[in-house]
């Protein structure tokens, strides 16, 4: 599957970030919800746009630097490299399901507890893996368990 470009639509995404060992062992203030000490590999996060500007606008967001963070993972960004971006416009809101199935994946840990999930009953949205997440298991791993899902797509980088 191709890159796609993203528009104002709504939906959920998934950003993934590694790790580098240079900054692995290193520890980062997540604003008032706790101290992450980083390990290499790769983070997972996932959340929905269903506010003004939808995809593009959230997927912007994450994709620079936060001047003044906001969300859990502006504070975290800094300290990793995006690697990929997925998304869906499917308007039901698939972020819950897409970080239960990243967490049950063999490997998968959840770092930190609360991490962009404050707002529902997860346990977190931020799923770490030693090795890199891939789309196209991913896409299998909710086809066994959603039926419809809205297409995944792979974003372009530098929105």
């Amino acid at each position: 599957m191709g890159s796609h470009e993203l528009d104002a639509s709504p939906g959920s995404y998934g950003v993934i970030f590694s790790c580098s060992e240079e900054n692995a062992g290193k520890t980062c203030q997540i604003g008032r919800l706790g101290i992450m000490q980083l390990k290499q590999g790769y983070y997972s996060y996932f959340g929905s746009a269903f506010g003004p500007g939808g995809l593009k606008a959230r997927l912007g967001h994450h994709q620079r630097p936060a001047r003044k963070p906001h969300w859990h993972l502006d504070y975290l960004k800094p300290h990793l490299k995006l690697e990929e971006i997925w998304y869906t416009r499917d308007t039901e809101r698939r972020e819950h399901l897409w970080a239960s199935i990243m967490a049950n994946q063999h490997g998968s840990a959840a770092p930190l507890a609360g991490f962009g999930s404050s707002d529902c009953s997860c346990t977190t949205h931020l799923i770490y893996s030693s090795s890199a997440p891939r789309l196209q298991h991913f896409q299998q791993e909710i086809g066994k368990q959603v039926t419809p899902h809205k297409a995944i797509y792979l974003a372009a980088l530098g929105v």
